[in-house]
């Protein structure tokens, strides 16, 4: 997977004028901090941001200035009806300091039970952890080829190593449904979705981020 880098810019805390108007400028405010450093408010550029954010990556290299940095995307706030991206929060990491991040999960293989004609259903598609930022794994891959219908993969099944899971361990991250069975299930998710009026709005709710 592609490194990115996000060229991070200082910015002066404003009214909520000055920060939509960064927003139409596909700039997206958010603030910068770390356990050993003081808040940042910061803007970076929304494409920039948008490819990190969807890089699969845990830990991102960030420029602040002169300043190189390792930072985990922690929280990212969106409006209520078109999803866009309102606000976000960079924590920076501290080299030999144990930290908590989210692992992708990728499932590699093809599960025996699917060509069988059963439907792969995946619950988990990241894991929680605590390690070193040294240690950190950017993806965690999960072989699903002996999967037959009716198997799963917990979360207890999986190790990690240097890094300890924090997930509880009988979650499920994937298992193989019978066809009737995987056809209800498919059949509820697409309704419960549908049943959703508005996407969750994730992150911090500030002042500066509430306004159009």
């Amino acid at each position: 997977m592609e490194q990115v880098v996000l060229n991070l810019q200082k910015r002066e805390l404003s009214t909520k004028g000055a920060v939509n108007a960064l927003r139409r400028e596909g700039k997206i405010p958010g603030i910068l901090y770390g356990a050993h450093e003081k808040a940042t408010p910061i803007v970076v550029d929304e494409k920039e941001f948008r490819r990190a954010y969807s890089s699969g990556h845990s830990l991102i290299d960030a420029k602040l200035g002169r300043s190189k940095k390792r930072v985990v995307i922690r929280e990212v706030q969106r409006h209520p009806a078109r999803g866009d991206i309102l606000h976000v929060d960079l924590m920076a990491v501290t080299a030999g300091e144990k930290m908590t991040l989210n692992i992708p999960v990728h499932l590699i293989g093809e599960a025996k039970g699917v060509k069988q004609g059963g439907i792969l259903h995946q619950e988990l598609y990241e894991l929680e952890v605590e390690c070193l930022p040294s240690q950190a794994p950017e993806v965690l891959e999960i072989d699903i080829s002996d999967l037959a219908i009716g198997d799963a993969i917990h979360v207890a099944d999986v190790k990690i190593e240097n890094a300890e899971i924090l997930t509880p361990g009988d979650s499920m991250i994937v298992t193989v449904l019978a066809p009737r069975v995987g056809a209800e299930t498919a059949a509820e998710e697409a309704a419960e979705e549908e049943a959703e009026a508005e996407p969750e709005v994730i992150g911090r709710k500030e002042e500066e981020t509430e306004g159009e």
